[in-house]
């Protein structure tokens, strides 16, 4: 049995309705993903060179303490560190409290 020239017409622009705006929800949907992604990518890179940066800054803080330490502690032993008057462990405290 053929189809009407009405019927068929009918037909493909019920496919073409249901085709059309899925194809339109798929590409947009896959733009987004893409978006999405892409801000993703970025908000890591940031956040890496965000902790870079701060592992930098915390590594360059402990070689200044040791400096100073090692300043201070410089041409003494060990008996003469620990036989310190206590300002030392105290100055010594105060740094650590200071960067911590």
């Amino acid at each position: 049995m053929r189809r009407s020239g009405t019927s068929g017409r009918l037909e493909l622009v019920l496919v073409a309705v249901i085709v059309v705006p899925a194809l339109l929800f798929g590409a947009a949907a896959a733009y987004d993903r893409m978006e999405l992604i892409q801000a993703a990518e970025e908000d890591a890179r940031s956040a890496a060179a965000f902790s870079r940066e701060h592992a930098r800054k915390a590594i360059e803080t402990q070689e200044l303490l040791i400096r100073e330490l090692d300043r201070r502690v410089q041409g003494m032993t060990w008996d003469q560190i620990r036989a310190a008057p206590p300002s030392l462990a105290a100055d010594i405290r105060i740094m650590h409290a200071e960067v911590g």
